[in-house]
């Protein structure tokens, strides 16, 4: 099988890179070694960032996750310092929340796949190497079903560049300039 974009873990950032490549035309295949939904300990808080950029993909996390309005920090001595979280800055919008990880990573999958990606669950890839056509992967299954060979081919010798919100932008093969915002990809001077 052969794909634009192989993304190698399907949790909270390869989920939502897989949204945009999907969304972007790019045949995307995401593979993940778990079976979803999946829980995670200490997987569970979404950040100001986190939550914008779930709200671009469209995800409303409100039904299912809790506000968190306080912060409180203890010292070693045990002096504390407690303080409000603003949740009121635009039509009742959220700072920090926390939603169970297997709800989270539930939704960001399900949005890829609605985008056109395809996952392939309970897979582990095995190797990775390159060859003329592009980057091929091997890869297992626990149930040692067999599976076609993944192999991640280049269009025009053009590849995805993107910063950390996983949003891309096609480049040729030079060298990346960054935006001082790492949520932005842009395309290097031609």
């Amino acid at each position: 099988m052969d794909f634009d974009v192989v993304i190698i873990g399907g949790g909270p950032a390869g989920a939502s890179a897989g949204h945009w490549a999907a969304r972007s035309g790019l045949s995307t295949a995401i593979v993940d070694k778990a079976r979803f939904p999946r829980d995670k300990t200490c997987g569970d808080g979404l950040t100001a960032s986190a939550l914008r950029e779930v709200e671009r993909i469209g995800i409303d996390v409100r039904p299912h996750s809790q506000p968190i309005r306080t912060a409180e920090i203890t010292s070693p001595s045990g002096h504390r310092i407690s303080m409000a979280l603003e949740t009121g800055l635009a039509r009742g919008a959220i700072m920090t929340t926390v939603m169970r990880r297997a709800d989270i990573d539930a939704e960001l999958i399900s949005t890829a796949v609605g985008a056109g990606a395809k996952l392939f669950e309970d897979t582990k890839v095995t190797r990775i190497g390159s060859s003329a056509d592009g980057v091929e992967l091997e890869v297992s299954t626990p149930s040692g079903a067999p599976i076609d060979q993944l192999a991640l081919r280049y269009r025009r010798r053009r590849s995805a560049q993107c910063g950390s919100s996983g949003r891309l932008s096609e480049r040729r093969s030079t060298p990346a300039r960054r935006s001082r915002d790492p949520s932005v990809c842009r395309r290097p001077r031609e």
